[in-house]
């Protein structure tokens, strides 16, 4: 399956960079898990910014802690804790991260639930 979305991303996007939002990684299903997995350790990381929220006091499996342990390691990982954060302050950070002139609606509205 990560061959047919690389292609994708591929035939698509050619060699533009990318962003792949995760959000409540620590909540991630057994098969959601394997995929995120495989995403973040695949080919398509190479062209991919990947912006990961999760929630680090609640219950995490095993698993999740020791994949986003190794993600901290990775050099180009930059870990940024929020506390108390709404979903204005949120949306104006992705829009920098981003590089965006204005915040998109859909931001708030529809990332930002």
């Amino acid at each position: 399956m990560i061959n047919t979305i690389y292609r994708y991303i591929k035939n698509k996007y050619k060699d533009e960079r990318i962003v792949i939002i995760i959000d409540d990684f620590n909540s991630l299903d057994k098969f959601s898990y394997l995929m995120a997995k495989d995403i973040l350790t695949s080919k398509i990381a190479e062209q991919a910014m990947f912006i990961i929220s999760f929630k680090s006091d609640g219950l995490i499996s095993n698993d999740i802690r020791a994949l986003i342990n190794d993600i901290r390691k990775e050099q180009n990982t930059i870990e940024i804790k929020l506390k108390g954060l709404s979903k204005e302050y949120a949306s104006e950070m992705i829009k920098n991260l981003l590089s965006m002139g204005y915040t998109q609606d859909c931001f708030q509205t529809k990332y930002l639930k």
